[in-house]
């Protein structure tokens, strides 16, 4: 049987069974007793876990351990390391790892929503303190019963996007992102952007993996380049059009034998070039509505980003390649879901094709 001592401080309960020695302090005696109750029978019957580690450890102190230990050895660890740094900052990371309830994270998901932050963000701060604390409880081997994590709802995300490129808005861009700038403006981008647009829209390229590419991964003989630094983290060759091909050739000019880095941008730098490149060819498009007396689309190149291109490019790729799997090769998609979501034809555009289906049957 355990043992209970009157302390100043509180009643302090030990027990001493089948190599265990253990202690706790309670405000009365019934505590003590009912406690000395459980953990002997949780010994008894082999489900005894110690919780010491918990109840010693504030979880703003794991959630540093794992930005430091872990996050650091992630693909996109920068990105990692500022939104667990914000978590360390929030009111439970104050709390022993022993303290943590559902109703601490159900409070933060709805703060976060309240403050206006998009369900796709709440759900993605969800999903990495409930990664914290499954690696806690699996490789640390820190003694939690249950992941409070998984009693927490996660909001209802619906931002599929379906933004393609439509009308005068490639052309605009295309003269925006000229090295010398077609407009005379006085900042050139250089030509940078303009190879990635193009190989952007032709292959169906990650921003990363474009930027990732070595030239011992690109064959222009053979028109294919191997893409090594992708989503899912597995290598991927893409075969290239031959508008794709060309770049690569301009890319690379004379020197046959060329190494290293196909190009020396960071994510950054094709951010804030993109952005730019968007104001040019907005103001190129205002011009052309003056010069033409046409009234300005509101909605040219509005809300366009650049993993956008991807669309782009699959939607255009899937009228050349029919086969489905062929296409999901050439993406990298591992399930037919997330490649629909990808191919984003006008309804138009499918009139006009179905249109011409019947018309070829008919004959």
């Amino acid at each position: 049987m355990g043992t209970i001592t009157k302390r100043e401080t509180g009643y302090l309960a030990r027990v001493r069974r089948k190599g265990h020695i253990l202690s706790r302090t309670f405000d009365g005696r019934p505590e003590a007793k009912i406690w000395i109750g459980q953990v002997e029978a949780a010994i008894d019957s082999g489900y005894y876990r110690d919780d010491t580690q918990a109840r010693n450890t504030k979880f703003g102190d794991l959630l540093k351990d794992y930005r430091e230990k872990v996050t650091v050895r992630k693909k996109g660890a920068q990105r990692e390391a500022l939104k667990v740094r914000r978590l360390e900052r929030q009111p439970f990371a104050k709390l022993q790892l022993s303290e943590l309830r559902a109703r601490h994270f159900i409070q933060f998901r709805d703060d976060r929503l309240a403050s206006g932050r998009t369900p796709a963000t709440v759900r993605g701060d969800l999903a990495i303190l409930s990664s914290i604390i499954n690696h806690a409880r699996k490789e640390w081997q820190i003694s939690l019963p249950e992941n409070p994590l998984s009693l927490v709802k996660k909001p209802s995300v619906r931002n599929a996007r379906t933004r393609i490129l439509k009308g005068q808005e490639e052309t605009c861009l295309l003269r925006a992102i000229e090295p010398r700038g077609q407009d005379g403006n006085k900042k050139p981008i250089g030509p940078e952007l303009r190879w990635l647009f193009i190989l952007a829209v032709e292959t169906g390229m990650r921003r990363g993996e474009l930027l990732g590419l070595d030239w011992a991964d690109v064959h222009i003989k053979e028109s294919w380049v191997t893409a090594r630094d992708t989503k899912n983290g597995d290598d991927r060759d893409i075969p290239l059009t031959p508008a794709a091909t060309e770049v690569f050739r301009e890319i690379r000019g004379d020197e046959i034998n060329k190494k290293g880095r196909v190009f020396n941008l960071t994510g950054n730098a094709v951010t804030w070039r993109w952005r730019y490149a968007l104001e040019r060819a907005q103001a190129l498009y205002i011009e052309d509505c003056e010069k033409t007396e046409i009234k300005p689309d509101p909605s040219f190149l509005q809300d366009l980003r650049w993993h956008d291109l991807r669309h782009v490019a699959i939607t255009r790729l899937a009228e050349i390649v029919p086969d489905t799997l062929e296409l999901s090769r050439i993406t990298g998609h591992k399930t037919l879901a997330m490649l629909r979501r990808y191919y984003n034809p006008h309804a138009k555009d499918l009139a006009v094709r179905l249109a011409q289906r019947i018309a070829a049957r008919a004959s």
